[in-house]
């Protein structure tokens, strides 16, 4: 009687889509808007950038997402950690000529 009520709940529990949304720009203060990265399960997404990258925008984010940027290809180099940022609209990045070429999402 009581199992599908748990098997119900588990399910709702687990459907659960953790997401990230940021657009990348090719200028600093989120000037030369580039692409929007925007993640909605939970999982490892890395991947290069078509060219580098100076600053970045959270649009959209549930706070069970976490954003690396790397000054090298292939996640390599110098890098900044936005960790599970909640500021969404806040412009971030290097205002002392780092050029962003790789990023590294994990969604919990």
């Amino acid at each position: 009687m009581y199992l599908p009520t748990t098997i119900a709940a588990l399910l709702a529990a687990s459907a659960h889509a953790s997401i990230l949304g940021v657009n990348t720009f090719s200028s600093t203060s989120c000037q030369a808007f580039q692409e929007n990265i925007h993640i909605t399960q939970p999982s490892h997404n890395r991947g290069n950038f078509p060219g580098g990258r100076r600053s970045f925008q959270i649009v959209e984010t549930d706070a069970d997402c976490s954003l690396i940027v790397f000054e090298g290809r292939d996640n390599t180099g110098g890098k900044l950690n936005f960790g599970n940022q909640k500021n969404k609209g806040t412009c971030w990045g290097a205002t002392d000529g780092r050029v962003y070429q790789s990023f590294d999402v994990y969604c919990a």
